[in-house]
């Protein structure tokens, strides 16, 4: 099954990639700078944006 993809808004992007890296366990598939970056994890994409 394939969810495609969440997408979160978050305050502090430096803190939350460096959460989700160590909840996760695994890299950051695609950044756009300090204002994206993807997590790739097949069915699901992980997204977040800088609020």
């Amino acid at each position: 099954m394939n969810w495609g993809s969440i997408y979160l808004v978050v305050k502090d992007f430096d803190k939350s990639l460096d959460f989700y890296e160590k909840v996760l366990d695994m890299k950051v598939s695609a950044t756009n700078g300090k204002r994206f970056a993807m997590f790739n994890n097949p069915g699901l994409n992980l997204c977040l944006m800088n609020g």
